[in-house]
């Protein structure tokens, strides 16, 4: 059997401010800035193996997919915690769970303060 080497999509360039995401042939694909985040949502995608989870990062009408195949990925987990005030530290091991119907989980909502 061969192996399936999985090459990261996009990459993501983090600082104080927010991050911006660009796709591998360095093409701007959105800019989040922390102030301006509606809300986060985390949901495991089927469309590869082995399957992903992806954060949607909604502002305003505006939404930002971010996979966890892009580089830097870890680094966004890690500022999420920093920059907004996260309420359910285990929100991945929610969006990863087996399950017949995928279940977006939800990560953080200004609206509701967390």
């Amino acid at each position: 059997m061969s192996e399936v080497k999985m090459l990261p999509m996009s990459r993501l360039i983090l600082d104080d401010q927010g991050f911006e995401l660009t796709s591998d042939s360095g093409e701007r694909v959105g800019t989040v800035q922390w102030s301006a985040i509606d809300r986060i949502t985390a949901i495991q995608r089927h469309n590869m193996e082995p399957d992903e989870v992806c954060l949607d990062f909604e502002i305003g009408e505006q939404t930002v997919t971010v996979s966890e195949l892009d580089t830097g990925f870890e680094e966004l987990v890690g500022a999420l915690y920093t920059q907004l005030d996260i309420e359910d530290p285990n929100w991945y091991a929610e969006a990863i769970k087996p399950s017949i119907q995928l279940k977006p989980v939800l990560v953080y909502d200004r609206e509701a303060g967390y």
